[in-house]
């Protein structure tokens, strides 16, 4: 298993169902993979820590890869960790099937067409991914596939509710 960046979902996933191995990138520009894998560590977890570089050839020895999530669209787009896009991409390639694992209220009631435009600070940090390279996304609802994604959301107001107080009417 391998996994990118640093996710408490993620972390919490891999205490419940520990995999034989997991794999962590450094994830630079902040290098938050590095603590992350000393966490897995403490938890009894057999890690190996690699250079962002690596990660792709890195999951030619890989499953599964599990990420988190600071943003899933209700079409299907993620957005997370630079550098995920370019592994969801080598996961594909290699037959690994890519999945988010987050809670419920990351999943936003709008397309990422709509979304706010996000600054020069987190352009350097965050990314957009397309739904097309996601296998599932896994929350406390349950697994669904990227294009189920705006069901799940559609049936569950309050993540409506919420971004209506953040966001312009406008956006909704």
């Amino acid at each position: 298993m391998l996994t990118h960046s640093a996710s408490a979902t993620v972390r919490e996933a891999l205490a419940h169902t520990p995999p034989e191995k997991a794999i962590c990138t450094v994830s630079e520009p902040v290098g938050e993979g590095r603590a992350f894998a000393e966490e897995l560590r403490a938890q009894g977890l057999d890690v190996d820590l690699v250079a962002d570089e690596d990660a792709p050839t890195a999951l030619d020895d890989a499953t599964l890869f599990l990420i988190g999530a600071d943003t899933v669209f209700h079409d299907g787009t993620l957005c997370n960790k630079i550098g995920t896009t370019a592994l969801a991409e080598a996961a594909q390639k290699r037959g690994v099937p890519t999945i988010v694992a987050c809670e419920i209220v990351k999943l936003a009631p709008i397309d990422v067409a709509s979304a706010p435009e996000q600054s020069e600070a987190e352009r350097e940090l965050f990314e957009m991914t397309q739904p097309d390279l996601l296998t599932e996304i896994v929350t406390e609802e349950g697994a669904v596939t990227p294009d189920a994604v705006a069901a799940l959301v559609d049936r569950t107001p309050f993540l409506r509710d919420g971004y209506a107080l953040l966001l312009p009417t406008t956006a909704l």
